[in-house]
Protein backbone atom coordinates (compact mmCIF):
# COMPACT_ATOMS: atom_id res chain seq x y z
CA UNK A 1 0.00 0.00 0.00
CA UNK A 2 1.28 4.01 -0.78
CA UNK A 3 1.21 6.65 1.60
CA UNK A 4 0.94 9.96 0.02
CA UNK A 5 -0.01 13.63 1.37
CA UNK A 6 -2.81 16.03 -0.07
CA UNK A 7 -4.65 18.44 0.31
CA UNK A 8 -8.20 17.62 -1.20
CA UNK A 9 -9.65 17.31 2.13
CA UNK A 10 -11.47 20.79 2.36
CA UNK A 11 -13.13 22.41 5.43
CA UNK A 12 -16.69 23.30 5.30
CA UNK A 13 -17.81 24.25 8.95
CA UNK A 14 -17.27 23.49 12.27
CA UNK A 15 -19.96 23.95 14.67
CA UNK A 16 -21.46 22.75 18.60
CA UNK A 17 -23.79 20.10 18.61
CA UNK A 18 -25.08 18.24 15.20
CA UNK A 19 -26.84 19.90 11.91
CA UNK A 20 -30.47 19.86 13.23
CA UNK A 21 -29.95 21.12 16.67
CA UNK A 22 -26.22 23.62 16.51
CA UNK A 23 -26.36 24.41 20.41
CA UNK A 24 -24.17 27.45 21.54
CA UNK A 25 -21.25 27.61 24.04
CA UNK A 26 -19.41 29.58 26.44
CA UNK A 27 -16.79 29.45 29.11
CA UNK A 28 -16.69 26.36 31.50
CA UNK A 29 -18.83 24.46 29.56
CA UNK A 30 -17.71 20.11 29.51
CA UNK A 31 -18.31 17.48 27.79
CA UNK A 32 -20.15 19.75 24.59
CA UNK A 33 -20.23 17.66 21.30
CA UNK A 34 -18.06 19.62 18.64
CA UNK A 35 -18.87 18.58 15.11
CA UNK A 36 -16.46 19.00 12.07
CA UNK A 37 -17.90 19.29 8.40
CA UNK A 38 -15.49 18.45 5.27
CA UNK A 39 -15.53 17.94 1.83
CA UNK A 40 -13.81 15.02 -0.46
CA UNK A 41 -12.53 17.16 -3.50
CA UNK A 42 -10.62 14.03 -4.49
CA UNK A 43 -11.75 12.53 -7.74
CA UNK A 44 -11.72 9.19 -6.13
CA UNK A 45 -14.12 7.73 -3.82
CA UNK A 46 -12.52 7.66 -0.38
CA UNK A 47 -12.97 5.48 2.97
CA UNK A 48 -11.90 4.65 6.44
CA UNK A 49 -11.82 8.76 7.10
CA UNK A 50 -10.50 8.92 10.98
CA UNK A 51 -8.76 11.82 12.10
CA UNK A 52 -7.90 14.09 15.65
CA UNK A 53 -8.06 17.39 16.42
CA UNK A 54 -5.18 19.80 17.90
CA UNK A 55 -7.32 21.94 19.64
CA UNK A 56 -6.37 25.74 20.65
CA UNK A 57 -5.33 27.02 24.21
CA UNK A 58 -8.21 26.81 26.73
CA UNK A 59 -9.73 23.33 25.21
CA UNK A 60 -9.47 20.01 25.66
CA UNK A 61 -11.14 16.48 24.77
CA UNK A 62 -13.05 15.82 27.15
CA UNK A 63 -11.45 12.04 27.30
CA UNK A 64 -7.80 12.51 26.39
CA UNK A 65 -8.09 15.65 28.81
CA UNK A 66 -5.46 17.39 26.27
CA UNK A 67 -5.40 19.69 23.02
CA UNK A 68 -4.70 16.11 21.14
CA UNK A 69 -8.12 14.66 20.73
CA UNK A 70 -8.49 11.03 20.77
CA UNK A 71 -9.38 9.70 17.05
CA UNK A 72 -12.78 10.19 15.43
CA UNK A 73 -14.17 7.86 12.76
CA UNK A 74 -16.57 8.24 9.81
CA UNK A 75 -17.17 4.43 8.71
CA UNK A 76 -19.04 5.05 5.65
CA UNK A 77 -17.74 6.13 2.22
CA UNK A 78 -17.51 9.34 1.18
CA UNK A 79 -17.97 9.70 -2.93
CA UNK A 80 -15.93 12.56 -4.85
CA UNK A 81 -17.78 15.78 -3.50
CA UNK A 82 -19.48 14.37 -0.72
CA UNK A 83 -19.43 15.90 2.94
CA UNK A 84 -18.66 14.01 5.72
CA UNK A 85 -18.37 14.68 9.26
CA UNK A 86 -16.33 13.79 12.55
CA UNK A 87 -17.41 14.21 16.04
CA UNK A 88 -15.42 14.90 19.26
CA UNK A 89 -16.37 15.86 23.02
CA UNK A 90 -14.52 19.26 24.04
CA UNK A 91 -14.23 20.86 27.31
CA UNK A 92 -13.91 24.85 27.16
CA UNK A 93 -11.73 26.57 29.97
CA UNK A 94 -13.27 29.31 32.30
CA UNK A 95 -10.80 32.12 31.17
CA UNK A 96 -11.95 31.93 27.10
CA UNK A 97 -14.41 34.42 25.83
CA UNK A 98 -17.00 34.35 22.89
CA UNK A 99 -15.22 34.64 19.68
CA UNK A 100 -13.63 32.63 17.28
CA UNK A 101 -10.04 30.26 17.77
CA UNK A 102 -7.94 28.39 15.35
CA UNK A 103 -7.63 24.84 15.23
CA UNK A 104 -6.53 21.88 12.53
CA UNK A 105 -7.61 18.40 12.06
CA UNK A 106 -5.12 15.89 10.69
CA UNK A 107 -7.45 13.85 8.54
CA UNK A 108 -6.80 9.89 7.56
CA UNK A 109 -7.89 7.63 4.35
CA UNK A 110 -7.81 5.39 1.59
CA UNK A 111 -8.70 5.52 -2.11
CA UNK A 112 -8.08 3.62 -4.88
CA UNK A 113 -5.11 4.49 -7.53
CA UNK A 114 -5.60 3.56 -10.94
CA UNK A 115 -2.44 4.00 -12.08
CA UNK A 116 -1.12 2.05 -8.84
CA UNK A 117 -3.79 -0.60 -9.13
CA UNK A 118 -4.24 -0.18 -5.51
CA UNK A 119 -5.04 1.31 -2.19
CA UNK A 120 -3.52 4.67 -1.21
CA UNK A 121 -3.13 5.45 2.21
CA UNK A 122 -3.36 9.37 2.58
CA UNK A 123 -3.35 12.60 4.85
CA UNK A 124 -4.63 16.32 4.88
CA UNK A 125 -4.37 18.89 7.61
CA UNK A 126 -7.64 20.86 7.21
CA UNK A 127 -8.06 24.12 8.88
CA UNK A 128 -11.15 25.17 11.20
CA UNK A 129 -12.55 28.30 12.93
CA UNK A 130 -14.11 26.79 16.37
CA UNK A 131 -16.42 29.95 17.48
CA UNK A 132 -17.65 30.54 20.82
CA UNK A 133 -20.91 31.91 20.65
CA UNK A 134 -21.55 32.57 24.46
CA UNK A 135 -25.00 31.71 25.49
CA UNK A 136 -28.03 33.83 25.28
CA UNK A 137 -30.40 33.22 27.78
CA UNK A 138 -33.70 35.07 28.61
CA UNK A 139 -35.36 35.92 31.98
CA UNK A 140 -38.25 37.62 33.30
CA UNK A 141 -38.88 40.02 36.57
CA UNK A 142 -41.55 42.17 37.94
CA UNK A 143 -40.71 45.73 39.75
CA UNK A 144 -43.75 46.36 42.14
CA UNK A 145 -45.07 46.44 44.93
CA UNK A 146 -48.16 44.61 46.48
CA UNK A 147 -51.11 45.12 44.07
CA UNK A 148 -54.16 47.09 45.74
CA UNK A 149 -57.07 45.72 44.80
CA UNK A 150 -60.36 47.58 44.39
CA UNK A 151 -58.33 50.04 41.55
CA UNK A 152 -55.66 49.66 38.40
CA UNK A 153 -52.12 48.87 39.39
CA UNK A 154 -49.19 49.99 37.16
CA UNK A 155 -46.61 48.07 36.81
CA UNK A 156 -43.37 46.69 34.25
CA UNK A 157 -42.52 43.56 33.59
CA UNK A 158 -38.60 43.22 33.00
CA UNK A 159 -37.04 40.44 30.49
CA UNK A 160 -33.27 40.14 30.87
CA UNK A 161 -30.59 38.39 28.46
CA UNK A 162 -28.90 37.36 31.53
CA UNK A 163 -26.26 35.29 28.92
CA UNK A 164 -23.41 36.12 27.06
CA UNK A 165 -24.65 36.47 23.49
CA UNK A 166 -27.18 38.67 21.31
CA UNK A 167 -30.95 37.40 21.31
CA UNK A 168 -31.68 38.34 17.82
CA UNK A 169 -35.48 39.45 16.56
CA UNK A 170 -37.27 39.00 19.95
CA UNK A 171 -41.11 38.61 19.72
CA UNK A 172 -42.79 38.79 23.50
CA UNK A 173 -46.51 38.16 24.38
CA UNK A 174 -48.62 38.80 27.10
CA UNK A 175 -51.14 35.90 27.84
CA UNK A 176 -54.23 36.26 29.76
CA UNK A 177 -53.99 36.60 33.91
CA UNK A 178 -54.98 33.02 35.61
CA UNK A 179 -57.34 34.36 37.98
CA UNK A 180 -60.82 36.13 37.76
CA UNK A 181 -60.91 39.66 38.95
CA UNK A 182 -57.85 40.84 37.06
CA UNK A 183 -58.07 42.80 33.81
CA UNK A 184 -55.18 44.15 31.57
CA UNK A 185 -56.34 47.52 30.23
CA UNK A 186 -54.57 50.47 27.72
CA UNK A 187 -51.86 47.71 27.57
CA UNK A 188 -50.29 46.31 24.61
CA UNK A 189 -50.23 42.75 24.26
CA UNK A 190 -46.66 42.30 22.39
CA UNK A 191 -43.29 43.69 21.36
CA UNK A 192 -40.91 43.03 19.26
CA UNK A 193 -37.52 43.94 19.79
CA UNK A 194 -34.74 43.23 17.10
CA UNK A 195 -32.01 42.94 19.42
CA UNK A 196 -31.27 42.48 23.21
CA UNK A 197 -27.53 42.46 23.74
CA UNK A 198 -25.94 40.67 27.08
CA UNK A 199 -26.62 42.29 30.46
CA UNK A 200 -29.55 44.16 28.64
CA UNK A 201 -33.23 44.60 29.79
CA UNK A 202 -36.14 45.84 28.45
CA UNK A 203 -39.48 47.15 30.33
CA UNK A 204 -42.85 46.75 29.80
CA UNK A 205 -44.87 48.70 31.21
CA UNK A 206 -48.38 47.23 31.83
CA UNK A 207 -51.63 48.47 33.29
CA UNK A 208 -53.91 46.05 35.75
CA UNK A 209 -57.79 46.68 36.63
CA UNK A 210 -57.51 44.72 39.93
CA UNK A 211 -60.96 43.96 41.29
CA UNK A 212 -61.77 43.90 45.08
CA UNK A 213 -62.89 40.27 45.07
CA UNK A 214 -59.23 39.28 44.39
CA UNK A 215 -57.35 39.97 47.03
CA UNK A 216 -54.90 37.74 49.23
CA UNK A 217 -54.08 36.08 45.79
CA UNK A 218 -51.39 35.10 43.78
CA UNK A 219 -51.38 36.23 40.25
CA UNK A 220 -49.67 34.68 36.92
CA UNK A 221 -49.44 35.98 33.30
CA UNK A 222 -47.83 33.95 31.15
CA UNK A 223 -44.94 35.58 29.00
CA UNK A 224 -44.01 33.81 25.41
CA UNK A 225 -40.93 34.72 23.98
CA UNK A 226 -39.05 33.90 20.64
CA UNK A 227 -36.21 34.98 19.37
CA UNK A 228 -33.19 33.50 17.12
CA UNK A 229 -29.84 32.38 18.71
CA UNK A 230 -26.23 32.70 17.54
CA UNK A 231 -26.59 30.12 14.34
CA UNK A 232 -30.19 32.15 13.35
CA UNK A 233 -31.54 29.09 15.26
CA UNK A 234 -35.62 29.72 16.75
CA UNK A 235 -35.86 29.23 20.26
CA UNK A 236 -39.47 29.85 22.03
CA UNK A 237 -39.47 30.06 25.73
CA UNK A 238 -42.27 30.24 28.09
CA UNK A 239 -42.29 32.07 31.22
CA UNK A 240 -44.59 33.79 34.09
CA UNK A 241 -44.72 36.86 35.39
CA UNK A 242 -45.83 36.95 39.10
CA UNK A 243 -47.79 38.88 41.36
CA UNK A 244 -49.36 39.40 44.86
CA UNK A 245 -52.08 40.96 45.17
CA UNK A 246 -52.43 42.59 48.84
CA UNK A 247 -55.58 43.01 51.03
CA UNK A 248 -58.47 44.84 50.15
CA UNK A 249 -58.87 46.51 53.92
CA UNK A 250 -58.87 50.39 54.95
CA UNK A 251 -56.90 49.65 57.55
CA UNK A 252 -54.26 52.58 58.86
CA UNK A 253 -51.65 50.23 59.14
CA UNK A 254 -50.89 47.73 56.77
CA UNK A 255 -47.79 45.44 56.37
CA UNK A 256 -46.76 43.12 53.87
CA UNK A 257 -44.08 41.03 53.50
CA UNK A 258 -41.56 39.84 50.37
CA UNK A 259 -38.40 37.46 49.74
CA UNK A 260 -35.62 38.99 48.39
CA UNK A 261 -35.46 35.44 46.18
CA UNK A 262 -38.09 32.76 46.70
CA UNK A 263 -35.46 29.45 44.63
CA UNK A 264 -33.15 27.58 47.40
CA UNK A 265 -30.53 25.39 46.45
CA UNK A 266 -31.04 21.94 47.42
CA UNK A 267 -28.27 20.40 50.03
CA UNK A 268 -27.04 23.92 50.92
CA UNK A 269 -27.17 26.92 53.54
CA UNK A 270 -29.37 29.45 51.28
CA UNK A 271 -28.95 33.26 52.91
CA UNK A 272 -32.07 35.17 52.67
CA UNK A 273 -33.74 38.58 53.11
CA UNK A 274 -37.31 38.76 54.61
CA UNK A 275 -38.53 42.85 53.98
CA UNK A 276 -41.24 43.78 56.04
CA UNK A 277 -43.00 46.81 55.44
CA UNK A 278 -45.37 49.44 56.37
CA UNK A 279 -47.56 50.26 53.53
CA UNK A 280 -50.43 52.07 55.61
CA UNK A 281 -51.08 55.76 56.93
CA UNK A 282 -50.10 55.40 60.42
CA UNK A 283 -47.02 53.33 62.38
CA UNK A 284 -47.15 50.26 64.04
CA UNK A 285 -45.85 49.38 67.60
CA UNK A 286 -44.36 46.59 69.01
CA UNK A 287 -44.02 44.94 66.16
CA UNK A 288 -43.23 40.85 66.20
CA UNK A 289 -42.88 38.38 63.56
CA UNK A 290 -42.68 35.32 63.29
CA UNK A 291 -41.94 32.47 60.82
CA UNK A 292 -42.89 28.84 60.64
CA UNK A 293 -41.72 26.26 58.52
CA UNK A 294 -43.55 23.28 56.92
CA UNK A 295 -43.68 20.17 59.37
CA UNK A 296 -42.31 16.79 58.12
CA UNK A 297 -40.14 14.05 59.26
CA UNK A 298 -37.34 14.39 58.14
CA UNK A 299 -37.15 17.92 57.87
CA UNK A 300 -37.71 19.44 54.28
CA UNK A 301 -36.13 22.94 55.76
CA UNK A 302 -34.20 23.85 58.85
CA UNK A 303 -33.38 26.97 60.23
CA UNK A 304 -29.55 28.01 60.78
CA UNK A 305 -28.23 29.45 63.52
CA UNK A 306 -31.43 32.05 64.15
CA UNK A 307 -34.93 30.85 64.79
CA UNK A 308 -37.60 32.65 62.57
CA UNK A 309 -38.44 35.40 65.60
CA UNK A 310 -38.07 38.92 65.10
CA UNK A 311 -38.93 42.49 67.05
CA UNK A 312 -38.92 45.45 65.09
CA UNK A 313 -40.64 47.74 67.68
CA UNK A 314 -41.69 50.54 65.46
CA UNK A 315 -42.31 50.45 61.97
CA UNK A 316 -43.09 53.66 60.56
CA UNK A 317 -45.06 54.74 57.11
CA UNK A 318 -43.44 53.69 54.06
CA UNK A 319 -40.82 51.93 56.25
CA UNK A 320 -39.16 48.84 55.67
CA UNK A 321 -37.01 46.62 57.78
CA UNK A 322 -34.76 43.57 56.38
CA UNK A 323 -34.75 40.41 58.51
CA UNK A 324 -31.90 38.25 57.57
CA UNK A 325 -32.00 34.13 57.81
CA UNK A 326 -30.93 31.20 56.57
CA UNK A 327 -32.29 28.01 55.64
CA UNK A 328 -30.90 24.76 55.06
CA UNK A 329 -32.93 22.44 52.19
CA UNK A 330 -32.49 19.11 51.79
CA UNK A 331 -31.64 16.92 49.21
CA UNK A 332 -35.49 15.91 49.64
CA UNK A 333 -36.43 18.81 49.38
CA UNK A 334 -34.89 18.97 45.52
CA UNK A 335 -37.82 20.44 42.81
CA UNK A 336 -40.39 20.78 45.78
CA UNK A 337 -42.34 24.07 46.45
CA UNK A 338 -43.69 24.85 50.13
CA UNK A 339 -45.56 27.65 51.86
CA UNK A 340 -43.80 29.21 54.80
CA UNK A 341 -46.38 31.20 57.18
CA UNK A 342 -45.55 34.32 58.54
CA UNK A 343 -47.71 35.89 62.07
CA UNK A 344 -47.14 39.32 63.03
CA UNK A 345 -48.41 41.09 65.69
CA UNK A 346 -48.89 44.88 66.40
CA UNK A 347 -50.45 47.70 68.25
CA UNK A 348 -51.47 50.95 66.87
CA UNK A 349 -51.25 54.34 68.30
CA UNK A 350 -54.38 53.60 70.43
CA UNK A 351 -52.92 50.65 72.24
CA UNK A 352 -55.10 48.46 69.99
CA UNK A 353 -53.80 44.88 69.40
CA UNK A 354 -53.72 43.56 65.63
CA UNK A 355 -52.50 40.14 64.18
CA UNK A 356 -52.54 38.93 60.88
CA UNK A 357 -50.69 35.82 58.77
CA UNK A 358 -48.46 36.47 55.53
CA UNK A 359 -48.14 33.61 53.18
CA UNK A 360 -44.87 32.82 51.30
CA UNK A 361 -44.06 30.79 49.04
CA UNK A 362 -40.65 29.41 47.66
CA UNK A 363 -39.03 26.71 45.73
CA UNK A 364 -36.24 24.06 45.80
CA UNK A 365 -34.10 23.58 42.51
CA UNK A 366 -34.35 20.43 41.28
CA UNK A 367 -31.18 18.56 41.61
CA UNK A 368 -30.99 15.39 39.44
CA UNK A 369 -29.66 12.34 40.74
CA UNK A 370 -27.24 11.64 37.79
CA UNK A 371 -25.04 13.80 38.81
CA UNK A 372 -24.58 11.86 42.31
CA UNK A 373 -22.63 9.73 39.68
CA UNK A 374 -19.15 9.45 37.98
CA UNK A 375 -18.97 6.61 35.95
CA UNK A 376 -16.20 5.55 33.92
CA UNK A 377 -14.93 2.57 31.78
CA UNK A 378 -11.55 2.01 29.71
CA UNK A 379 -13.60 -1.16 27.19
CA UNK A 380 -12.02 -2.01 24.06
CA UNK A 381 -14.79 -4.73 22.29
CA UNK A 382 -13.94 -7.94 19.88
CA UNK A 383 -16.42 -7.53 17.57
CA UNK A 384 -17.96 -11.40 17.04
CA UNK A 385 -17.44 -12.23 20.34
CA UNK A 386 -19.19 -11.82 24.13
CA UNK A 387 -16.63 -9.22 25.94
CA UNK A 388 -15.95 -9.11 29.89
CA UNK A 389 -16.47 -5.22 30.45
CA UNK A 390 -15.83 -3.44 33.95
CA UNK A 391 -17.38 -0.57 34.39
CA UNK A 392 -16.48 2.12 37.66
CA UNK A 393 -19.37 4.34 39.47
CA UNK A 394 -18.46 6.33 42.01
CA UNK A 395 -20.59 8.13 44.44
CA UNK A 396 -19.76 12.17 44.15
CA UNK A 397 -21.89 13.07 47.02
CA UNK A 398 -20.79 14.14 50.59
CA UNK A 399 -23.25 11.29 51.96
CA UNK A 400 -23.69 7.75 51.59
CA UNK A 401 -26.51 6.76 49.05
CA UNK A 402 -28.76 4.02 49.80
CA UNK A 403 -30.78 1.52 48.08
CA UNK A 404 -29.50 1.91 44.83
CA UNK A 405 -30.45 0.46 42.04
CA UNK A 406 -28.54 0.63 38.66
CA UNK A 407 -29.78 -0.54 34.90
CA UNK A 408 -27.74 -0.26 32.02
CA UNK A 409 -29.20 0.22 28.47
CA UNK A 410 -27.01 0.07 24.94
CA UNK A 411 -27.78 2.79 22.59
CA UNK A 412 -26.10 1.13 20.20
CA UNK A 413 -27.65 -1.94 17.86
CA UNK A 414 -24.72 -3.63 17.51
CA UNK A 415 -24.09 -4.22 21.15
CA UNK A 416 -25.78 -6.18 23.62
CA UNK A 417 -25.86 -6.99 27.16
CA UNK A 418 -25.86 -10.39 28.59
CA UNK A 419 -25.42 -9.92 32.19
CA UNK A 420 -24.65 -7.69 34.77
CA UNK A 421 -27.64 -4.86 33.57
CA UNK A 422 -29.09 -4.42 36.71
CA UNK A 423 -27.42 -4.50 40.15
CA UNK A 424 -28.45 -3.71 43.45
CA UNK A 425 -26.64 -2.15 46.27
CA UNK A 426 -27.37 -1.46 49.77
CA UNK A 427 -25.73 1.12 50.22
CA UNK A 428 -22.76 3.60 48.68
CA UNK A 429 -20.66 5.73 51.04
CA UNK A 430 -19.45 9.01 49.92
CA UNK A 431 -16.02 8.34 47.77
CA UNK A 432 -16.95 4.53 47.43
CA UNK A 433 -16.48 2.95 43.74
CA UNK A 434 -18.51 -0.27 42.38
CA UNK A 435 -17.55 -2.32 40.06
CA UNK A 436 -20.23 -4.00 37.54
CA UNK A 437 -18.88 -6.83 35.30
CA UNK A 438 -20.96 -7.26 32.45
CA UNK A 439 -21.03 -9.43 29.95
CA UNK A 440 -21.49 -7.27 26.33
CA UNK A 441 -21.99 -9.30 22.82
CA UNK A 442 -20.60 -7.41 19.84
CA UNK A 443 -21.73 -8.53 16.28
CA UNK A 444 -19.72 -9.36 13.55
CA UNK A 445 -18.13 -6.88 11.07
CA UNK A 446 -18.32 -4.44 13.74
CA UNK A 447 -15.11 -1.91 13.31
CA UNK A 448 -13.89 0.67 15.26
CA UNK A 449 -17.15 2.36 16.24
CA UNK A 450 -17.62 4.22 19.72
CA UNK A 451 -21.17 3.75 22.11
CA UNK A 452 -22.40 4.98 25.01
CA UNK A 453 -24.12 2.84 27.75
CA UNK A 454 -26.87 4.44 29.07
CA UNK A 455 -28.03 3.98 33.11
CA UNK A 456 -30.64 5.14 35.10
CA UNK A 457 -30.74 4.85 38.58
Amino acid sequence: MVSVHSENIIAVDAFWGDPSNKIEVDAGDKNVPLTLQMVNARKEQIIGVRGYLVLPEGFEDSLTKSRFTREAVYVDPVPSGRSFTLHYLIDISDEIKPGLYKAYAVVYYKYYDEDEKDLVMSSSYVYFDIRVTGKSLASVKTEYKSLIPGMSNEVKIIISNDGTADMYNVMISLGDPDIPGVTLIDTKRSWQFSRIPPGTDVMLPILLQIESYAANKALRIPIDITYLDSYGQQKRLQHNAMFRIGTYITERIRIEVTLDNDLLSPTTVNQLKMVIRNEGTEPAYSVEAELTLPQSTPAFLTFVGKTGRWSLNELKPGEEQIMDFELFASQMASGKSFLLSLKLSYRDIYNNSYEVIRTIGIRVADQPLSKAFKITSEAYLTSGSINNVSILVKNLKPYTLRDVSITLESTASWLTLLEGAREYFKEIRPDEEIELNVLIFVSEQTFEKLSTVGYST
